[in-house]
């Protein structure tokens, strides 16, 4: 069942993202790529593999049993879920580095990862996002 729902919630996504993509304005050179060329083929890219997984959800559907829901992975998804919208409210506050790493170990901890190569991953993960962003790209972070 949770394909089928993806499935067309993936298409949808498509669709409103290849209908997006058509408000753009068009390029000022003739010999340069349009900007809705990318979201586009995000867009038909996005339209085909939730239209593939969906006709899969179709076809396991006949196969399938009904199985009572794994309540602990759903109050996993649950705490990552929560943890997303802290991370996204805490955004702009404190320090980045401190943030991701505690969003990053927290979620691998949820998903009972060793807790000391989920500090190692956290911290090289949040340092090496930092410095590629301040540093290559020069973006500012709060």
């Amino acid at each position: 069942m949770a394909d089928l729902i993806f499935g067309l919630a993936t298409v949808a996504l498509g669709i409103f993202i290849f209908w997006g993509a058509a408000l753009l304005p068009r390029g000022v050179l003739s010999y340069a790529l349009d900007p809705a060329l990318f979201p586009r083929i995000v867009a038909f890219g996005l339209v085909i593999l939730g239209s593939l997984l969906f006709f899969q959800g179709l076809k396991k559907r006949k196969h399938e049993e009904k199985s009572p829901v794994n309540l602990p992975s759903a109050f996993r998804l649950l705490l990552l879920i929560a943890a997303t919208v802290v991370y996204l409210l805490l955004w702009g506050r404190g320090s980045f580095l401190v943030n991701t790493l505690l969003y990053l170990f927290f979620i691998q901890y949820v998903m009972k990862l060793k807790p000391l190569f989920s500090l190692l991953s956290s911290g090289l993960i949040s340092v090496g996002v930092y410095f590629l962003f301040t540093q290559a790209f020069r973006v500012r972070f709060f």
